[in-house]
């Protein structure tokens, strides 16, 4: 995520040259919805896109549970890391009810979540073009026909433009061609191979 947070400046840059004002971003096997939150946690504090942007994240996921837990954005200690007698964090963003904690209206503003199976097609279709795409220790799990399909999916719903990010045990190298690697400050992540053709 530290790096996702100094990529934002060139995705701004990138996005004002094409006379937009618009960010998307794709959180799949989105879970109960943190990584989703913390994206737009980081966005928000970068005061980057504030004023006429319009900023959206979506998370994807089949697991109704998980789902219905993200919407509620509440959640136990053992869902985020607090140092040791540090309390500045929760308060900043969360409210504490009980033994959970909330997360604070402003950082739930412009996150959704939708069911679907990141290997069908048809749960992709409505979603608009987006510029970052989150797929985090999802594909190692995955049979190469899997595989193939979330890639897919992926080139698809990628802006020309845009990132995919994977996880850290994770490679696309030599499992596609539709991707290539760009290495930033010892970090991968991949952009889509506009030579490589039509999609099978």
């Amino acid at each position: 995520m530290t790096f996702f947070s100094r990529l934002l400046a060139g995705l701004k840059q990138e996005k004002e040259k094409m006379g937009q004002h618009t960010l998307r971003l794709l959180s799949l096997a989105s879970s109960s919805g943190e990584e989703a939150y913390t994206l737009n946690i980081i966005i928000q504090e970068s005061g980057l896109f504030d004023g006429n942007w319009d900023v959206r994240i979506t998370g994807v996921d089949m697991d109704r549970n998980a789902l219905e837990k993200a919407r509620s954005a509440c959640y136990t200690k053992n869902s985020f890391k607090i140092p040791e007698g540090d309390n500045d964090i929760a308060k900043k963003y969360f409210t504490a009810e009980e033994a959970f904690f909330a997360l604070r209206e402003p950082y739930t503003n412009n996150t959704e979540f939708r069911y679907g199976n990141i290997t069908s097609s048809s749960s992709f279709e409505g979603l608009d073009i987006m510029d970052v795409i989150f797929c985090r220790n999802v594909l190692i799990s995955m049979t190469e026909n899997a595989f193939g399909k979330i890639i897919r999916n992926c080139y698809r719903t990628l802006s020309d433009a845009g990132y995919l990010f994977v996880g850290s045990s994770e490679s696309l190298i030599r499992r596609t061609d539709l991707f290539v690697p760009e290495y930033k400050d010892d970090i991968v992540v991949y952009r889509k191979n506009l030579n490589c053709g039509s999609l099978p």
